[in-house]
């Protein structure tokens, strides 16, 4: 009874769930109301790999998955500057890595063509040591030269060996990994680095080489242990921190190293009690992967994360940039919650990995111009706000660019919490729970079920004090339904003007568009040109 509310509640449904079939149907004594519960416990989880960004393409050759150039690279220039990049050590027996987060969720076995990439591929714990690849990080004890752990890292894990590369492994100033080309890449060409680099003693180093370069041994692909003399000073100074420590060691110039696995939390499912929705389990970067100067903490009473500033900003700065795809559909039951996992933490502004968070697309979900759902990451966590200190670019991209932006709308103080006008950004929220906006600011509209829900003088006050800042979404249904701001006469602007100057519980309406407030007929929902109506 001393532990947290929530964590007792989950452990609580755990064991229920244990003991109850796949389906149970449960009597609320109190209200004597049905609900239907499934077991949906289940703890693999999906890593995510974009199958296309501005940088690369996954493609299935003879050896298997590889990464390919999209465009042309000079040398020097960094590989996986515009894609995801993160890093993960929590992997087991049952995870697959998930090549679109928008894609359906398959329930059958298909055959897939020996050269086709498929949605998805099952992952084994075993990954870690034969995919992953060995990390160094300093020993704050002393009682080691350094710490070596291994970790799959995402894209690059996909990336095949070559005698002759075309890439290097690196770290920036900032600490962070990246690939640089070491000579100019063509667009379509294979992405490839030297595992030698990569590994010492373990890893996939006992493979044939199957490269085909002038340069290739025909032999099995060898860690630097076991390179040659000579080999080894020459290649040393490109090597990984994690082989310079470990080599170092062997030689005698500093002391051993440590090797460790850090831990990680125990997967347990974050479904709210009695919910019934499907979910999956989904790693995704943390906002230190796209250099985001954000935190994600938990706040106000209730506890739940956010998303916070970690320094100051002016209006107009660029906060951070996110990546959003389509949100995962069932084949079945269509729309599911997503339990996010954060993967290692970098920097100390994200959380710990293995951190599970359940986000619900009715709830959080943000949609693009079609009116899809978007799953966009850590930036689900900004919390609505009638005066919102963020807004979002409204650029239209190409499919294969699924990078965004959110802009300071004001200015920002260090550790302020980040918010965004759902009426804004949405035309109909009406799945949310708690509809109720307590934001408590001057522009206040009671409520966050989106712009159709706003009374017209909350709608008119909305696009003057930001209607710049609409989603595409909200445009559109503004412009298909008479243009919210725009009169049909100058008796109308008169009018208008003087609802505005009126106190707004008086003057409150609940209609959906300007033309019906002056409309003879009143009409509530005005028709389209094809005779449709608003639903």
């Amino acid at each position: 009874l001393n532990e947290p509310q929530g964590t007792r509640l989950n452990q609580l449904c755990t064991l229920l769930f244990s003991v109850l079939p796949h389906e149970t149907k449960v009597i609320m004594p109190f209200s004597g109301s049905e609900h239907h519960l499934a077991r949906n416990f289940e703890t693999s989880q999906n890593v995510y790999l974009p199958r296309r960004t501005s940088d690369y393409v996954v493609k299935k050759g003879r050896k298997g998955l590889g990464l390919y150039a999209t465009g042309n690279i000079s040398k020097g220039g960094a590989i996986f500057q515009n894609s995801l990049q993160y890093t993960l050590t929590d992997v087991e027996d049952g995870d697959h890595v998930m090549f679109h987060s928008g894609s359906n969720i398959p329930t059958q076995k298909t055959r897939i063509a020996h050269n086709v990439v498929p949605p998805r591929i099952q992952l084994h714990s075993d990954i870690i040591f034969t995919h992953g690849i060995p990390v160094y990080s300093e020993d704050r004890s002393g009682a080691s030269s350094g710490i070596i752990s291994q970790h799959v890292q995402i894209p690059s894990m996909l990336m095949n060996h070559s005698c002759e590369p075309n890439t290097i492994y690196t770290q920036n100033n900032a600490g962070n990994d990246q690939f640089i080309a070491l000579r100019n890449i063509k667009e379509g060409e294979e992405l490839t680095c030297s595992y030698s680099l990569l590994y010492y003693d373990e890893g996939p180093v006992n493979h044939k080489c199957l490269c085909g370069t002038k340069k290739c041994n025909k032999g099995e692909i060898k860690g630097f242990k076991y390179l040659k003399p000579e080999e080894q000073d020459r290649l040393v100074p490109d090597a990984t921190k994690a082989v310079r420590s470990i080599f170092m060691a062997d030689m005698g110039v500093v002391d051993p190293v440590t090797y460790h696995q850090p831990l990680v939390a125990e997967r347990f499912s974050q479904a709210p009690l009695y919910s019934v929705i499907k979910s999956i389990r989904m790693v995704w970067p943390n906002p230190s992967s796209s250099f985001a100067n954000v935190a994600v903490r938990k706040t106000g009473d209730d506890n739940s994360y956010s998303l916070l500033a970690t320094r100051d900003f002016r209006e107009g700065e660029k906060v951070y940039s996110f990546w959003s795809e389509l949100w995962p559909v069932d084949p079945i039951d269509g729309k599911v919650a997503v339990e996010m996992v954060f993967p290692l933490a970098k920097m100390e502004s994200d959380p710990v990995e293995g951190t599970t968070l359940w986000l619900d697309p009715l709830e959080c979900g943000k949609k693009n111009s079609d009116g899809k759902f978007m799953f966009s990451g850590y930036d689900l966590l900004t919390k609505h706000s009638c005066s919102p200190n963020l807004v979002y670019d409204k650029k239209k991209r190409e499919e294969k660019f699924n990078w965004q932006a959110a802009f300071a709308a004001r200015d920002i103080c260090k550790g302020e919490e980040l918010t965004v006008n759902f009426n804004a950004l949405l035309w109909d929220r009406a799945g949310i729970k708690i509809p109720t906006c307590t934001c408590k600011s001057e522009i206040c509209a009671g409520t966050s079920k989106g712009f159709r829900y706003l009374s017209v003088i909350a709608q008119k006050k909305l696009w003057q004090n930001g209607g710049r800042h609409f989603s595409p979404l909200v445009r559109e249904h503004c412009n298909r339904y008479d243009s919210y701001h725009d009169t049909e006469s100058n008796e109308n602007e008169e009018n208008l003007s003087h609802d505005l100057s009126l106190d707004s519980e008086s003057t409150a309406q609940s209609v959906e568009s300007w033309r019906s407030l002056y409309s003879e007929d009143s009409d509530p929902l005005p028709p389209t040109a094809n005779g449709s109506r608003l639903v």
